[in-house]
């Protein structure tokens, strides 16, 4: 179970980010939409409402979302083997720690 929070404008779904507890499940943002700060403010607004030290997974190759998350604090603490879909891939796990 994870509370939700969307972006959307005009009634159309941009981005969505959702969170349960700590860990953060998703983040996403409409491809068309890129580079207009949706990303991080949904990953800021997420940030003010969890409890705890927050948390992440992202595929170690995505290169933009690693950037975002390490602008905002979070670091790489994990690095695992995985699969996604049934293919094999890289993933990290990154954390940031409440000040």
């Amino acid at each position: 179970k994870s509370t939700l929070l969307v972006w959307h404008d005009a009634g159309k779904v941009d981005g969505f980010a959702g969170y349960d507890g700590s860990y953060i499940g998703w983040l996403f943002v409409d491809p068309a939409m890129f580079r207009r700060g949706i990303a991080r403010a949904l990953l800021r607004a997420i940030l003010e409402r969890i409890e705890g030290e927050p948390w992440l997974w992202s595929m170690k190759h995505n290169a933009a979302a690693i950037a975002l998350y390490r602008s905002e604090g979070f670091a790489i603490v994990e690095e695992r083997e995985t699969q996604n879909g049934g293919l094999p891939c890289s993933a990290v796990k990154l954390s940031r720690r409440r000040s």
